[in-house]
C-alpha cells in the first residue's frame, strides 16, 4: 500500500496558493479530484481539525470549541485532552488494523488531543529524537520555517517508511498579512517544493 499524507494548512487562504507559485500544489489539483469544504462552527482549531481527524461533526467527536466551561470550577479549561474526544480519529482506527500511523503538528496541545491510539507522534515544541537527528532543531513555533521544518520531518518520515497514513495540521504563519507580501509568498512556495 501506498502511503497517505493529510495536510491540513490551518487558517490558509486559497488566496495565499493563488499569489504563490505552488506547482506541486496546482500538479494535485489537475490530477486528483479537489473537494472544497466548508469550516465546521466555530471556526477553530480544535473542532475543525477534530472533524477533518474523526469524520464527525462536533456532536459526535465531542471538541466543541478551544475552551469549555468546567462548571464545577467555574474555570475555563483547554480542550487538549484525548479525554474529550468521545470517538477514534481515522489514524487510530488504522492503527488498530497494524499499520504505522504518524500525527505531525507544530503545536503540543493539537498532537494532545488527537494522540489517543496512534502509532506515532510528534510536534514541532516536542519533536522525537529521530526528528531532531535527521532534520535539525525545530525553529520556533510561530515563525515562518515552522510549517517548513515539519514538511521536511513528514518528508524524512515518508522516505524511512515509518507510517502507512499521516495527519500533518499546520499552522499556517501570519495568515492575517495580505498573500502579496514577499516573505509570506516564498513560505508558500516552499511548502511545494518537494
Amino acid at each position: 500500500m501506498k502511503p497517505v499524507v493529510l495536510l491540513c494548512l490551518d487558517g490558509c487562504s486559497w488566496d495565499y496558493f493563488e499569489a504563490s507559485k505552488m506547482p506541486n500544489v496546482d500538479k494535485i489539483m489537475r490530477v486528483h479530484s479537489p473537494v472544497t469544504c466548508n469550516a465546521v462552527v466555530p471556526t477553530v482549531t480544535n473542532v475543525n481539525n477534530a472533524s477533518i481527524l474523526t469524520g464527525e461533526f462536533p456532536s459526535r467527536h465531542g471538541i466543541t470549541g478551544n475552551y469549555y466551561l468546567d462548571r464545577d470550577n467555574c474555570l475555563e479549561t483547554y480542550m487538549d485532552s484525548p479525554s474529550f474526544l468521545r470517538c477514534d480519529t481515522h489514524l487510530a482506527r488504522i492503527s488498530k488494523t497494524g499499520f504505522k500511523t504518524l500525527l505531525l503538528t507544530v503545536k503540543d496541545k493539537l498532537r494532545r488531543l488527537m494522540v489517543e491510539g496512534i502509532t506515532c507522534s510528534s510536534s514541532l515544541e516536542k519533536p522525537l529524537n529521530w526528528a531532531i537527528r535527521e532534520v535539525g532543531s525545530p525553529p520556533y513555533v510561530y515563525s515562518a520555517e515552522a510549517s517548513i521544518w515539519l514538511l521536511d520531518v513528514a518528508l524524512e518520515a515518508l522516505k524511512k517508511n515509518l507510517m502507512l497514513s499521516m495527519f500533518q495540521p499546520q499552522t499556517m504563519w501570519r495568515t492575517c498579512m495580505s498573500p502579496k507580501v514577499v516573505k509570506l509568498k516564498n513560505t508558500c512556495e516552499k511548502l511545494t517544493k518537494e
